[in-house]
């Protein structure tokens, strides 16, 4: 059965409880953290729940719900980065949880030891439903420029 939660974390709560009342055993949930975030509570005994987004994360031993991580990912992301030699990063993210756990897992991947020469030169940020981003690129490239 496919269902559309419309990227809204309360429709996909009703469409949940609907899912877990038929038995379901499986439920392939959201790629949107904020989604996967409300419906989560609703899994304590089943039924197994794959949220598809990296960027929820929740204590292992209360999950219900194999995940991939975020957090290994931004890591492995920066450690490539500066092992080309890049050493400036700008972060523009959006405003929605996913945004919000992108930038986290970036700023804490860049403050580790073996990122050291990291510099994030500016953080920026846009709503989903922006047509552009080139106001918060200008304001980027106004911080990093070098003479």
């Amino acid at each position: 059965m496919i269902q559309d939660d419309q990227t809204n974390p309360q429709v996909a709560v009703e469409l949940t409880n609907g899912i877990i009342a038929k038995k379901a055993t499986v439920m392939l949930g959201s790629d949107l953290a904020a989604v996967c975030r409300a419906m989560a509570p609703l899994f304590p005994n089943g039924p197994v729940d794959y949220c598809l987004s990296p960027a929820f994360i929740r204590r292992r031993a209360a999950s219900n719900s194999p995940r991939p991580s975020a957090r290994r990912s931004f890591v492995s992301r920066i450690f490539a980065i500066c092992a080309q030699g890049h050493t400036r990063v700008a972060v523009i993210t959006s405003t929605d949880a996913s945004g919000q756990d992108g930038e986290a897992g970036v700023l804490s991947a860049a403050a580790l030891p073996e990122n050291k020469e990291m510099v994030i030169t500016a953080k920026e940020h846009f709503n989903p439903t922006d047509v552009t981003v080139t106001a918060q690129i200008t304001r980027v490239k106004a911080r990093t420029h070098r003479p």
